[in-house]
């Protein structure tokens, strides 16, 4: 559900305005991507959770339609919050562990794209 509702660019604000309030959204993306990211930044997590195949790809096609249908200015200010680094390594990480799967592939790289567009830098 969460993927059609972030192919409305309409949607994709409020999620912007409820990021900005509540810090949620983007770290949401992020643990569905790569959950071993925000590993260590958890006091109380024990353990870390694969992420299953599935859920990796609604989140990266939830973050690419999150950042593509929101404005420049807007993409601008969420590449200077503290969430934006883990979501930029769960994506790196999709590109780094995949196999060629093209319908993975292609989001992960619009949504680097969209981050890359706005100043962001990708490292190795």
């Amino acid at each position: 559900a969460l993927a059609i509702l972030t192919s409305s660019p309409r949607a994709c604000r409020a999620l912007f305005d409820l990021e900005n309030e509540r810090h949620r959204v983007l770290r949401t993306f992020t643990l569905l991507i790569d959950p071993a990211v925000l590993a260590g930044r958890e006091e109380d997590e024990e353990e870390v959770p694969e992420s299953h195949p599935g859920l990796v790809h609604r989140g990266v096609v939830c973050a690419r339609n999150f950042l593509v249908n929101l404005d420049g200015g807007s993409r601008k200010a969420l590449t200077e919050t503290e969430e934006i680094p883990g979501l930029l390594t769960s994506l790196t990480n999709v590109v780094k562990r995949n196999d060629g799967n093209m319908e993975l592939i292609r989001p992960t790289a619009e949504a680097l794209k969209a981050l890359i567009d706005c100043g962001m830098t990708i490292s190795r």
